[in-house]
């Protein structure tokens, strides 16, 4: 595994991890799914998450865009170059750099 998915609920702070091969939309996808549905099984009550920020990465684009209009969802990009947009994921990236 040579790359990490980081989920973070900006409310609670609480962060789920996925490790991946690559970082295509593709498997950025699936991945993405089983942790949105782990969410909404034993977090949310049932409910979908309301609101995914994500950087303007190619693994977020293709399939992933896809995934989250078949749940309704859209994706907020955070601003480029400006990594504090989505501060909670860049401080918790910081921590995995060093393996």
């Amino acid at each position: 595994m040579k790359y990490i998915l980081v989920v973070i609920d900006n409310f609670s702070r609480f962060m789920m991890t996925r490790p991946m091969v690559n970082k295509s939309a593709a498997i950025t996808a699936r991945h993405l799914e089983s942790t949105l549905d782990e969410i909404k099984r034993d977090f949310n009550k049932g409910k979908e998450t309301t609101k995914i920020i994500t950087d303007d990465g190619s693994e977020f684009k293709g399939e992933v865009i896809a995934l989250l209009k078949e749940r309704g969802r859209g994706a907020q990009r955070a601003l480029v170059g400006d990594p504090a947009s989505n501060g909670p994921v860049e401080r918790s990236n910081g921590k995995f750099h060093h393996f």
